[in-house]
């Protein structure tokens, strides 16, 4: 991997971390922080192992559905290592802003691999178009479930974050199905953006059609199987679901009651469908104050902080930290084999 990309990622996991270390100062500079960590440790051990085998679940579910396109497209990949790509994704994911850099880095282990690239492409773009789709159809239906829960400012974060969701959704299925009608859309992008600099326009195109006419051979392979699109799509719903069961199992770890499964992940969905395009690393920030406002009704104001330190934890720290630990690893054994 070239120098600069390791100083890249350097830089980003140096302001990953300024923005957690900013969140939390203003988040809980007013807060007792020994009750907070008193609720913590108080907490059910039994419900927080299901929540993080509740995360693990939904991992496993999209390694499972690259996977299982990629050995559709004739790219046989053991298990154990489609972990290894999810993983890393995972982590650049967390540290990029709103998660550009996953895809990108898993596509960029699975070529090192000699899987292909257009086919690498396409397992990533099913699995986020699917994903997608469950997102959106969740978010929506919390969002008319839970009308009462916006502000002014919540309602225009849902709004856009929604809109950009569908936008992305749509353009992803024609990548999919029509890479005939891909190939010109990126001819109008390059047209738009021509003024930036031509020769790298000019060089990622050439570099395009490279992998369009390979890229062409497996699009119409998925589009003579739909099932294979249509089983991870069934897949991303079951896998979304385990996601929104987190802030679950985290309320009941508390002893709490009086607030439904289905309540809480309504909410989950809405939190996650107005903070998923935030163009920050993870949505440090927005995604911390948003939990404040959807759940704080939920855990009540001696538990909320805590309720929201231990989601977000489980849900995404934890993680982007085991991301960190692979992508380590892979590198210190990559640079000991070069």
């Amino acid at each position: 991997m070239k120098e600069n990309y390791i100083s890249k990622t350097i830089k980003d996991i140096l302001f990953f971390i300024i923005l957690i270390l900013l969140t939390f100062y203003f988040i809980l500079k007013d807060q007792d922080l020994n009750k907070l960590l008193h609720i913590i440790i108080s907490a059910n051990i039994n419900y927080i192992i299901l929540g993080i085998i509740s995360m693990i679940i939904y991992f496993l579910i999209e390694a499972y559905n690259v996977r299982y396109t990629l050995n559709s497209l004739g790219e046989h990949v053991p298990i154990l290592r489609m972990i290894k790509y999810t993983l890393i994704c995972f982590f650049f994911n967390g540290i990029t802003p709103a998660a550009t850099g996953g895809e990108p880095m898993e596509i960029y282990y699975m070529t090192k691999d000699r899987i292909k690239s257009s086919n690498a492409i396409l397992a990533l773009l099913i699995q986020s178009c699917g994903f997608l789709a469950a997102a959106i159809t969740f978010g929506i239906i919390s969002a008319i479930i839970n009308y009462k829960v916006f502000t002014h400012y919540l309602i225009y974060l849902f709004i856009t974050a929604i809109s950009i969701s569908i936008i992305v959704f749509l353009v992803m299925i024609i990548c999919i199905f029509s890479p005939k009608l891909m190939d010109k859309i990126i001819d109008v992008l390059i047209v738009i953006i021509k003024f930036i600099t031509i020769n790298k326009i000019k060089l990622s195109k050439s570099r395009f059609d490279k992998t369009i006419s390979t890229y062409k051979d497996s699009s119409i392979f998925i589009k003579s199987h739909k099932n294979i699109f249509f089983k991870n799509v069934f897949r991303n719903y079951l896998q979304i679901i385990f996601f929104y069961l987190i802030p679950f199992f985290v309320y009941k770890s508390f002893g709490l009651s009086g607030h439904s499964i289905f309540t809480i992940i309504s909410l989950e969905a809405l939190l996650y469908s107005s903070t998923n395009s935030i163009p920050l690393p993870g949505s440090i920030g927005i995604s911390e104050a948003v939990y404040l406002l959807l759940f704080g009704s939920i855990f009540g104001s001696s538990h909320i902080n805590s309720a929201m330190l231990l989601s977000r934890g489980l849900s995404f720290y934890l993680l982007v930290f085991i991301g960190f630990i692979v992508f380590s690893i892979n590198q210190f054994y990559l640079k000991k084999k070069r």
